[in-house]
């Protein structure tokens, strides 16, 4: 746009002085000023996104922790998208699997039901085969 600004100056000179026809001037003086009426209606555009992305918010139907990122800033996203923007990962309940000794089942129960621990804490059922003991 500025250079056909210039350019348009320019020839609005040499327009005066006969060294350009009036019809070259009237085309540089054209092109200004559909330049710059593109210019102004791009910015029309960024302004109209910046009102819809502020009435824009996404929320989740479910409570929990931000998880992994799927999509980054500036990706174009979509409501029908099959790709989802963001894992969360659900803090109630949650479920965690972990091995004790056998021996500390009836202390981890105990405490279950003192503090009210909503567990599920049994025994896992032994494998047919050897035991670790008799396989020596």
């Amino acid at each position: 746009m500025n250079k056909a600004s210039e350019d348009m100056r320019r020839y609005g000179k040499l327009v005066g002085g006969g060294y350009v026809s009036r019809e070259a001037y009237d085309q540089t003086a054209t092109e200004a000023a559909a330049l710059k009426a593109t210019v102004q209606s791009d910015k029309a555009v960024v302004e109209s996104a910046a009102l819809d992305l502020s009435y824009c918010s996404v929320t989740a139907p479910i409570n929990g922790r931000v998880g992994a990122f799927t999509v980054d800033k500036g990706n174009m996203i979509k409501t029908a998208d099959a790709t989802p923007i963001i894992t969360i990962d659900t803090l109630s309940p949650i479920y965690v699997l972990f091995s004790v000794p056998e021996t500390r089942l009836p202390v981890i129960l105990k405490r279950m039901r003192e503090e009210g621990g909503a567990g599920d804490c049994r025994p896992r059922r032994r494998r047919a085969g050897k035991r670790r003991s008799d396989a020596r």
